[in-house]
């Protein structure tokens, strides 16, 4: 059913690169078939208006982490990439999942400030983002295109992160962020943006700008009306 519903689509989007390419590989339809990748909108006026409004969620410097505390959210890294990058600020977890637990024992033995937050409102994530030293992405899933990463864009925290998946699609590394091959990059990153506050500075800038560009709902849906203007054009010419 999928794969006929495909065959005679006029147009297919993926929200992200990765998705396209699954999309292509899973379903033969899609041989003639055109697959435009348009992303998931957020708005960043509202994000970042609301991130301001908040006070700074804590006093001194930390690092941060925000996502599920699950296995395919590679949280399992999480403390061993923090340690071998000098951590000595607070590690500031956002979140919750069935490896909280493990997490929680993986960070007493290590001896250092690991903070659990569980799920906070969202007002109060965005805060956290927004005065993070960086916020560290460890995903090995095939992420189609992480709201955390976009959200962490728009209020323009430095970001290091695995490259899987869409990731690259919001993160152009060395530009918007620091993208990672293996643990060891995503070690050495996080070490760099901790002691870089230029390097922070300019790529959080960086990540607010395309933000605006490519990601605010005012440019998402321009992006689709052009869609459907085309596919409409197409179906006049074929009549």
């Amino acid at each position: 059913r999928k794969q006929r519903a495909l065959a005679n689509a006029d147009a297919v989007v993926a929200v992200g690169s990765a998705m396209a390419r699954d999309l292509r590989e899973r379903a033969p339809a899609l041989a003639k078939t055109v697959v435009t990748t348009i992303p998931n909108p957020i708005d960043v006026r509202a994000i970042r208006a609301e991130a301001q409004r908040q006070p700074a969620p804590l006093d001194r410097p930390y690092v941060l982490y925000v996502g599920k505390l699950d296995d395919n959210k590679g949280v399992s890294q999480l403390v061993p990439v923090v340690t071998a990058a000098g951590l000595d600020e607070p590690l500031i977890v956002v979140g919750d999942g069935a490896e909280r637990p493990g997490l929680e024992a993986e960070a007493r033995a290590s001896g250092l400030d690991v903070r659990f937050m569980g799920w906070e409102p969202h007002e109060r994530v965005l805060a956290w983002m927004r005065h993070a030293l960086v916020l560290v992405f460890t995903s090995h899933w095939r992420e189609p295109l992480s709201r955390v990463l976009l959200e962490a864009s728009a209020v323009g925290c430095p970001i290091a992160a695995m490259d899987t998946g869409g990731t690259g699609d919001i993160v152009d590394h060395g530009e918007t962020g620091l993208l990672a091959g293996d643990r060891e990059e995503l070690v050495r990153h996080v070490a760099r943006l901790r002691t870089d506050a230029a390097l922070r500075a300019r790529l959080g800038e960086a990540a607010r700008r395309r933000a605006e560009t490519t990601f605010d709902t005012s440019v998402v849906v321009r992006r689709i009306e052009a869609l459907y203007e085309s596919v409409r054009g197409r179906q006049g010419r074929a009549r």
